[in-house]
């Protein structure tokens, strides 16, 4: 009997907590102004790397296939000096400080109401450089509920 209560609880729940996470590797981004030959931002190992160019953006393309809230956070394994970044996405800029650090850290850039399934750009830009490099990201992890 308590067997049947635990897994008819955890199927209630699994009903209500609905979040769904999608990494996006960072190296399939795109850099506006196009990086030249002697910079190389984006790597399959690395992802995006060594971000200096503070006029530059970088943008991932997304499809998105259910409305609600979006909760994009930045997964880093190389160094960040704790640069200040803007995040925008279906119109909605959010500025957000890189974890500055060695190691893999997660840092949350923001949530987005998304409110019509379809194509969008995750634009990134630089508000605030710190040290050589505004950023270094693995990858961009989107949950949705």
């Amino acid at each position: 009997m308590n067997r049947l209560f635990v897994l008819c609880s955890f199927c209630i729940c699994a009903v209500f907590v609905q979040a769904q996470t999608a990494l996006i590797p960072a190296f399939t981004g795109y850099a506006v102004p196009a990086e030249t030959d002697q910079q190389v931002l984006f790597s399959a190992k690395n992802g995006l790397q060594n971000w200096s160019n503070a006029k530059q953006t970088i943008t991932w393309f997304i499809h998105v296939q259910q409305t609600g809230q979006l909760q994009i956070d930045a997964i880093t394994k190389q160094p960040n000096v704790g640069s200040t970044i803007a995040i925008e996405l279906a119109g909605k800029k959010v500025v957000s400080q890189l974890v500055s650090g060695n190691g893999s850290k997660k840092t949350k850039l923001g949530q987005w109401v998304i409110t019509d399934t379809g194509f969008y750009a995750i634009t990134l830009s630089c508000v605030k450089k710190q040290g050589k490099s505004i950023a270094n990201i693995h990858a961009l992890s989107l949950t949705g509920s």
